[in-house]
């Protein structure tokens, strides 16, 4: 098993990793949790864009007052598009034969 699929194997947990036969015949198994801190970084590496860790930042105005906050169109757009793009990349992605969402295969 490389290091990629026991990645995986590790953050989805259901590992096998002990069974115990007793006398009886009755087996008793353990299993690994999910790791959720190996899917994050998993996550982290396989698409940045979405899943990189944020570290917060505490922004201030003038002299450590308040930020003034106001509506600007250019901005909201801006985010619409942005959204848009990654709305369209997603879709191009589940859908790579370019088909129209909800046609099925011919075949």
């Amino acid at each position: 098993m490389d290091l990629v699929s026991a990645a995986f194997a590790d953050a989805r947990g259901g590992t096998l990793v002990r069974e115990v036969i007793r006398p009886d015949g009755t087996r008793e198994h353990a299993w690994t949790p999910p790791n959720g801190r190996v899917a994050l970084e998993l996550l982290a590496r396989m698409y940045p864009e979405e899943w990189r860790p944020v570290k917060a930042v505490e922004v201030s105005g003038h002299q450590g007052g308040a930020i003034e906050i106001g509506h600007n169109a250019a901005v909201v757009e801006g985010i619409v598009k942005r959204i848009a793009e990654v709305k369209q990349r997603r879709q191009a992605q589940n859908n790579p034969q370019g088909r129209p969402a909800g046609e099925l295969a011919a075949g």
